[in-house]
């Protein structure tokens, strides 16, 4: 059982947790009927989408909430070797609960589309539940930047790859703050984001690999 420690799991998480999310939220925005061909600002559109699409492509959506939750495991632990030694705890700190609040939001978002298939698309529930999803990618936003900034004091960790999910971050929470009040701007947005998940991706990599040979 000395392969289970919370390292190796945490190392896991973040490995496979973040790199998983995004691949399905690539294959949800372009390849699945949930989001292909959709403007992310139609949001009639994509509720008849998900309220019309395959059973298979609505359900293989719960995994991102389940993946990151993992994910928020792996940072749980990270966050732990900084709260052990202090340095960089008070960011980190920070940092996570606000990546949680992100996640909750994320789990409640994905909870809801799956009933659209229940009881009909709602143009009104749909756009209601992107504001939710934005403001909870600003916070989120807020609390990676954070939580990169405070592992950029730590010797363990690159502190250039540090540094420069911070700054993607802190871009990513400044479109949110600009999404909120212009949706003709989504569709940039959204594409900005994707890069930024590929990003965090490759990040948690790091982190995962870091964590698990301690």
């Amino acid at each position: 059982m000395d392969s289970y420690t919370p390292n190796k799991v945490g190392g896991l998480c973040l490995i496979i947790g973040p790199a998983l999310a995004t691949l399905i939220y690539i294959l949800s925005e372009f390849l699945f009927s949930t989001g292909a061909g959709l403007s992310p600002a139609d949001f009639s559109g994509r509720a008849d989408a998900i309220a019309n699409a395959l059973a298979y492509e609505r359900l293989i959506l719960l995994v991102i909430p389940v993946a990151l939750v993992c994910a928020f495991n792996g940072l749980r632990v990270v966050q732990g070797m900084c709260k052990a030694d202090g340095v960089g705890d008070g960011l980190t700190g920070l940092g996570l609960v606000m990546f949680l609040f992100n996640v909750i939001v994320i789990v409640v978002a994905i909870g809801a589309f799956q009933a659209f298939a229940w009881v009909g698309a709602n143009g009104d529930i749909a756009a209601m539940l992107g504001g939710v999803q934005t403001m909870g990618g600003l916070i989120g936003s807020v609390g990676v930047m954070l939580f990169a900034l405070g592992l950029s004091t730590r010797s363990e960790f690159n502190k250039i790859f540090s540094l420069v999910i911070a700054i993607l971050f802190g871009i990513s929470a400044i479109t949110s703050v600009i999404g909120m009040n212009d949706t003709s701007s989504w569709e940039i947005i959204s594409a900005y984001w994707g890069l930024t998940y590929i990003a965090i991706s490759a990040y948690s990599i790091h982190l995962g690999l870091v964590i698990r040979k301690k």
